[in-house]
């Protein structure tokens, strides 16, 4: 999702304050200040997420 899409979906709620909600926070802001993508999955997940198959991606 774009930095765009992830602030309205976060500011309407989607992203629980105590789940989700922080980490795509982090992302968002991690997005904007370096201008590169943003990931959020677990380890065990890395091989997919970077492969695009898992994961949850935040672009500028």
């Amino acid at each position: 999702m774009t930095v765009a899409q992830a602030k309205g979906w976060l500011a309407e709620g989607h992203f629980l304050p105590g789940s989700m909600g922080p980490k795509v926070k982090a992302a968002i802001d991690f997005a904007e200040s370096t201008g590169n993508p943003a990931l959020i999955t677990t380890p065990e997940s890395l091989a997919a997420a970077l492969d695009h198959r898992d994961g949850t991606w935040i672009v500028p």
